[in-house]
């Protein structure tokens, strides 16, 4: 980390001077499939840059239809196709709530207003 801290900022300038690329992570045309690519995040940014639901559904048609390039989780299962479960068959949250530990989770990332409000159900 400090190596590359000396490379960005040296006490000299030096023309000419590039950071090497650092990682294995970042797209490369004719290197392996990543999820994300910039076709995937231009669509995202316009998307949210627009508020447009439509620009949203070309990103997520995008993503969800990489599923051929097998680089993530979901695109290695296949799921069945099944009918949904009937709400009356669902537990209500009174039922779920009687087993809920709140003294199990971690409150850190709650205010601590909340955390009270949890914690007293």
């Amino acid at each position: 980390m400090l190596a590359r801290h000396h490379a960005a900022y040296s006490d000299r300038q030096v023309n000419g001077h590039v950071l090497p690329g650092g990682g294995i992570y970042q797209w490369r045309a004719e290197g392996e499939a990543h999820l994300f690519t910039p076709e995937a995040i231009h669509k995202l940014q316009k998307a949210t840059r627009n508020a447009s639901y439509a620009a949203f559904k070309e990103y997520s048609k995008l993503i969800n239809e990489q599923g051929k390039n097998l680089c993530t989780l979901r695109s290695l299962l296949d799921f069945k196709s099944t009918t949904a479960i009937p709400l009356s068959e669902v537990e209500s949250i009174e039922a779920i709530m009687k087993r809920f530990k709140t003294a199990r989770c971690p409150m850190a990332p709650f205010p601590a207003r909340r955390t009270r409000r949890l914690r007293s159900r």
